[in-house]
């Protein structure tokens, strides 16, 4: 028996497809975005014809194929009404839509484009926010959560409270960013020095002793290391009284 497979994602665009069916692209929260069909969803009265529509989004049943998924249950928690009747803001809508297609791809940890474009439409549906913010926005952060923020430029003339505004924006996100790392890196600290305790200190004397070790990313090292010790799981390296880790990746022996 075929088994399914249960997401939550928003529907970015839909395309006709044979004589009754729907090709969906949607954008999910465990499988990035993938391409599903809807079989029988342009019939008059098909249950699946509202919940394949573009903004819809909720929770989908899945059957994954060979080159695709097939749509088979859905629950749409927000159709985001608000857009089928404000022309203006549906095309923006759109625009946001062809922006995560354009980003996204599949298996990928699409996580923050997601709330991304859901948010955006739901500020869209907002009276009291201009549309033309809300695309500022919008855009700003898509190029951060992508990796592909510049920074505010140095040349351009800007006034101090619009720099505040890019970079609180921006900031945001790379903080959420950071922190992880930093998380991440505390976890592995008392690891390494467990793990690793008695070699370092027999390799670099009384280093541990002295409480010199300090856990740093690994793009903080030094350029020329003192000494490297081999790591099975965690990569790590001795630079200056600093192990360096680096995750998933073991240093070479010496």
């Amino acid at each position: 028996m075929q088994e399914s497979l249960y997401v939550t994602g928003i529907v970015l665009k839909q395309t006709p497809f044979g004589e009754y069916d729907r090709r969906v692209c949607l954008l999910t929260r465990e499988k990035g975005k993938i391409t599903a069909f809807a079989r029988g969803a342009r019939k008059p009265g098909n249950r699946l014809a509202a919940a394949t529509n573009p903004f819809a989004f909720g929770s989908f049943r899945l059957y994954e194929g060979r080159n695709s998924y097939t749509i088979s249950e859905a629950e749409i928690r927000n159709y985001f009404p608000e857009l089928m009747t404000d022309y203006v803001g549906a095309c923006y809508g759109m625009y946001f839509a062809e922006v995560a297609d354009f980003y996204c791809r599949e298996n990928n940890d699409e996580k923050e484009m997601m709330k991304l474009v859901y948010q955006s439409l739901r500020a869209l549906c907002a009276p009291a926010l201009p549309n033309e913010l809300v695309r500022s926005i919008f855009e700003l952060k898509a190029i951060v959560v992508n990796g592909e923020y510049p920074g505010v430029p140095e040349e351009r003339k800007l006034e101090e409270s619009t720099r505040y505004a890019l970079n609180y924006i921006a900031a945001i996100l790379v903080s959420l960013q950071h922190l992880e790392a930093e998380i991440w890196i505390a976890q592995q600290r008392q690891l390494v020095l467990l793990i690793y305790g008695q070699l370092l200190a027999d390799r670099n004397g009384d280093l541990l002793q002295q409480g010199e070790v300090e856990v740093q990313p690994a793009d903080a090292r030094a350029r020329t290391p003192l000494h490297i010790v081999e790591a099975e799981a965690v990569g790590c390296v001795i630079v200056k009284s600093t192990i360096c880790i680096q995750p998933g990746v073991a240093s070479q022996n010496f």
